[in-house]
């Protein structure tokens, strides 16, 4: 059971300025809204048809795009060194792309720090960690001031 359809995720995208996706519901979307594998074409016509500032494709262990409407940002995941649970990596992700898409950071420093975060995430049972030392960091990176470090 589904709880989307094409006439509410139209609705929605004319209401964002980002949208996040993962490849799987990349994919979906794509083949909804009839581009088959066309990829470029879709994207192209995401930016043109709902006015999108970016769009955010987060694909696992192969890394993250960031695309603006004339330019592609990529990261690789970064090493993790023990994957207990995946669940929250994509929460954790979306959290700082939104902190960085309202702080107006570059794209590379969002793109860098949000798939950061996510990898956190995965060395943890549960997405939510026993300690706050995980989030140390990232509350310094969130305060700091300067959006392209």
């Amino acid at each position: 059971l589904h709880c989307y359809n094409k006439k509410i995720i139209i609705k929605s995208l004319k209401q964002a300025d980002v949208l996040k996706l993962n490849d799987e519901e990349f994919d979906t979307l794509k083949q909804m809204m009839g581009f088959g594998k066309n990829t470029h074409r879709f994207v192209d016509y995401l930016f043109n048809e709902y006015s999108l500032e970016m769009i955010s494709l987060t694909k696992g262990e192969k890394g993250s795009d960031l695309l603006l409407k004339d330019r592609c940002f990529s990261a690789k995941t970064d090493k993790i060194n023990n994957i207990v649970d995946t669940v929250g990596a994509g929460d954790a992700y979306a959290a700082i792309l939104a902190i960085g898409y309202q702080k107006k950071w570059a794209p590379e420093k969002i793109l860098a720090v949000a798939t950061e975060f996510a990898s956190r995430i995965c060395e943890i049972k549960g997405a939510i960690p026993s300690s706050k030392q995980l989030y140390k960091k990232y509350k310094q990176v969130v305060k700091d001031t300067n959006p392209s470090k």
